[in-house]
């Protein structure tokens, strides 16, 4: 099962934050409960010929809606915006940056808490591919921003809606 999307930044989207929202998150408690599988299931690609080679149960989710952006929007065009400008990070690192920032990542890192070692591995591990500063400043930029966010995700709903 392949699905494919027009753009790296459509691939990262997928594979690093919407998979998880089509399982786990804003569509959990959706009807038929397995509706997600083929979706998480499938290798996702990147190509000119954009759409899935395989029969899904549903197709339609609402990838721009207000209440999915209002939670995680923001932290998928943090993760754009460093991946647009350090494209070397590894994508697991572009999310933890998306997901935390820097300053956040290092709060947890230095605060005395049963999981600090799990934070200072994770800030370790970031700071592996980028200089804290490299990483500021790409969040600062202004690289990718909400309307573009929104024109990649109306595309991406087009996308996983044709059959090839």
């Amino acid at each position: 099962m392949k699905m494919t999307f027009r753009t790296e930044i459509q691939k990262l989207l997928f594979t690093n934050e919407l998979s998880g929202q089509i399982s786990d998150g804003q569509w959990e408690n959706t009807r038929p409960h397995d509706h997600w599988e083929n979706w998480c299931n499938a290798e996702i690609l990147v190509g000119d010929n954009v759409g899935r080679d395989f029969s899904t149960i549903k197709d339609n989710y609402n990838l721009n809606s207000k209440d999915l952006l209002d939670v995680v929007g923001q932290r998928m065009i943090n993760m754009i915006k460093v991946k647009k400008a350090l494209p070397g990070l590894p994508d697991d690192v572009c999310e933890s940056i998306g997901d935390y920032g820097i300053e956040q990542l290092k709060k947890y890192a230095s605060e005395n808490a049963s999981n600090n070692e799990y934070w200072q591995k994770k800030l370790e591990e970031v700071l592996m591919f980028a200089t804290e500063e490299q990483l500021k400043a790409a969040l600062a930029a202004d690289s990718y921003n909400m309307k573009d966010l929104q024109k990649d995700l109306k595309e991406m709903k087009k996308a996983m809606k044709v059959v090839l």
